[in-house]
């Protein structure tokens, strides 16, 4: 079948919603079917390069350069972004997926041009069936006149748009409103999960809901790490040289790349609770390094966390603390590899894609009760930097109880597999 997928964000941008967007149309690509892939040419201030084969696509009047970045996996750049409404090849886009013949359109995120351009034109474009993919409904239920500025400030923050757009107090009930009004025009609506926070509220006017993970390829996923022994050290030297580092050298990876070491990838946010992370680490007697990787930064916080590692090194002693920024993809993924414990202590996400890239290498987790980490596995679920750092020491101290939560999270994360995900995007066309 014929693929036209819409999302703001998407490969080469190293964000949750970007990484499980791709790995979806990766999966639809490989199973045989043609992925063509709507999405921004910058991520805020970032400019966003594409390489692969160039193509020309048709959509009724429009022709628009396709890029191949793998086989059958289009993108189509468009230039759309927020500035007192809307602003950008907004007509364009409208008229594209207007008019273009494909067996399935799927829209992806609520509060979003993706869908919020759209949603009029469901009835009548020419897609044989409609899907809308939701990554998230925190700001729509917890939005509003009263404590709306409260509850999106970070948010809004996070996804490096204008504070314009979130100023606007009457938007979240137009929002609501125009979704019980248009959620029928989609033969699916996807959630992340069932206990996602727009899951009910939302239910009654779909015609037809289901869930749609995020996942992992099953051919990535590396057998369950073992502890060799224990990582722990009660006594730690106070006197040790300061190795805190900003961006990755050779010398640097030769220095600690081959582990044992505990691991953050996040954006460098607020909200997403590096702060907490830290404070754990140095709470806890883990005697290996703590590495943190981001690829966006958001205001000071990667200065605040330097700044805060220094408070901690006065108050519990010297620790060894990487920070990395901006690494490619692969440098990326070979860091998860030679991990040896996870810790993420997000404020609010649907579903972290960072926790399954842990279980796909075989690491185990440690995270604040976000999401549905609850049920992945409850047992490593935390609720405070001290909790952190008390199941930091449970892991690290104990290879018997490390290498029983690596063996169960190896086989949870198989149930999350894009071989089987696919399947339920299939079906919409099938049914």
């Amino acid at each position: 079948m014929v693929v036209l997928y819409s999302t703001e964000q998407y490969y080469p941008l190293q964000a949750g919603r970007a990484t499980a967007d791709y790995n979806l149309t990766y999966a639809l690509a490989q199973a045989g079917h043609v992925v063509y892939v709507i999405t921004n040419n910058t991520y805020g201030p970032l400019q966003l390069k594409r390489e692969g084969g160039i193509s020309i696509v048709s959509s009724g009047s429009i022709r628009r350069e396709a890029i191949e970045i793998a086989p059958r996996l289009f993108v189509i750049e468009m230039d759309i972004y927020y500035k007192e409404g809307w602003k950008g090849e907004v007509a364009l886009y409208q008229d594209f997926v207007h008019h273009f013949e494909c067996d399935l359109f799927i829209a992806s995120g609520i509060w979003a041009w993706t869908s919020d351009l759209t949603f009029d034109l469901l009835p009548v474009c020419s897609a044989k069936k409609k899907i809308l993919r939701s990554h998230g409904e925190y700001a729509l239920i917890y939005g509003g006149p009263k404590g709306f500025v409260q509850h999106l400030k970070l948010w809004a923050k996070k996804i490096l748009y204008s504070a314009e757009r979130y100023r606007l107090n009457a938007y979240v009930p137009l929002l609501r409103a125009k979704l019980k009004q248009c959620l029928k025009d989609y033969d699916r609506v996807f959630f992340l999960h069932k206990r996602s926070h727009g899951y009910e509220y939302l239910r009654p006017y779909c015609p037809n809901i289901d869930v749609l993970p995020n996942g992992v390829f099953e051919k990535d996923i590396c057998p369950p790490k073992t502890l060799p022994k224990s990582y722990l050290c009660p006594q730690h030297n106070t006197t040790q040289h300061n190795t805190t580092q900003h961006n990755t050298t050779h010398n640097l990876l030769e220095n600690w790349g081959d582990g044992p070491y505990v691991l953050n990838v996040s954006s460098y946010y607020k909200e997403k609770g590096q702060d907490a992370v830290l404070e754990a680490y140095y709470r806890s007697e883990a005697d290996i390094p703590l590495v943190f990787v981001g690829f966006l930064n958001a205001g000071d916080t990667l200065d605040s966390l330097k700044t805060l590692k220094t408070q901690l090194d006065h108050t519990y002693g010297t620790r060894e603390v990487h920070f990395l920024y901006q690494l490619p993809r692969e440098q990326v993924l070979e860091i998860f590899k030679k991990a040896t414990l996870f810790l993420h202590a997000s404020h609010e996400e649907g579903f972290p894609m960072v926790i399954l890239e842990s279980m796909q290498f075989g690491i185990p987790f440690i995270c604040t009760d976000v999401g549905n980490v609850r049920d992945l596995c409850a047992e490593l679920i935390i609720n405070s930097p001290l909790e952190m750092a008390t199941k930091i020491n449970a892991l690290l101290g104990s290879p018997d109880y490390y290498n029983q939560m690596s063996q169960e999270l190896h086989y949870t994360i198989k149930e999350y597999t894009y071989e089987k995900i696919v399947g339920k995007v299939e079906s919409v066309i099938q049914d």
